[in-house]
């Protein structure tokens, strides 16, 4: 994605407050190519295209390389000690490695959960630590009213299956509506609801992120500044990322995720 590589050289993670500098310039650049091919909500392709954001966004407070998904490339999945092994192969010998990658990745992740097998859209995970960052994206551009309720049943569902096996694990919640939200009565009022009763830090998910988005019109797409303000602190972007990134690196051993650490305002 032609996008990505205009970040060669990004501005720090963390802000001198403390909070993470989301990229708030990327995301709308990574929204453009579904949008600009007609894709809806339903497709499928705006979250993957947020999805990948996710991933830019925890690679750039220090995760990168550690097992985050999905990945830019195929196979969207793969185990950074695979990835290791694969680099050593050369040094005993082994030269035809062709196709090898592609048949040790995946092109999704699917997590054991205590009751069910879920596919996770957004993650960090490795064989030594198992899953260490868990997140659900959902998208939603209409009929908000109707189907709020049951996003969010699965959304619960999902949480407490994934966490009762992985209780260590950062859980997160992305949820993306379109700007449109303001034209039904209620309708906002009752996403942020919905989602402070699925922000439960320990319980529940530890962090909830709740993004407004015009992605209407084929040649731009904005966040309404005006209705991204208008959601609470705990529900923002810089929250969601913040809490997340806290987590992990709570939850780790001190050796474990050392340029992510050495990142963290609290632990430098």
């Amino acid at each position: 994605m032609e996008e990505w590589t205009l970040q060669t050289c990004p501005p720090p993670f963390w802000r001198s407050d403390g909070t993470p500098d989301v990229n708030y310039d990327l995301l709308r650049e990574v929204m453009r190519v579904p949008v600009r091919s007609g894709a809806s909500a339903r497709s499928g392709k705006l979250a993957a295209a947020i999805d990948l954001w996710c991933v830019w966004e925890f690679g750039h407070a220090g995760f990168s390389g550690e097992g985050l998904w999905p990945q830019q490339v195929e196979p969207r999945v793969i185990d950074p000690v695979a990835e290791r092994l694969m680099a050593l192969l050369p040094t005993i010998g082994v030269t035809k490695t062709d196709g090898l990658r592609g048949r040790i990745g995946s092109v999704d992740a699917k997590v054991m959960g205590s009751v069910y097998t879920k596919q996770v859209d957004v993650g960090m995970a490795s064989w030594p630590s198992g899953p260490e960052l868990l997140i659900s994206t959902k998208t939603m551009g209409g009929s908000f009213g109707k189907n709020l309720g049951n996003r969010f049943e699965e959304a619960y569902g999902d949480v407490r299956n994934l966490r009762e096996r992985h209780p260590l694990a950062g859980h997160g919640f992305l949820f993306v509506v379109d700007a449109s939200i303001e034209g039904e009565l209620g309708a906002f009022d009752k996403v942020v609801h919905m989602l402070r009763q699925l922000l439960q830090e320990g319980r529940l998910y530890d962090a909830v992120g709740l993004l407004v988005a015009d992605w209407g019109k084929k040649d731009v797409q904005e966040i309404p500044t005006r209705l991204q303000k208008s959601v609470p602190k705990k529900l923002s972007l810089e929250s969601f990322f913040g809490t997340l990134v806290r987590i992990i690196l709570e939850n780790s051993p001190m050796d474990a995720h050392p340029r992510a650490r050495a990142y963290y305002p609290s632990l430098i």
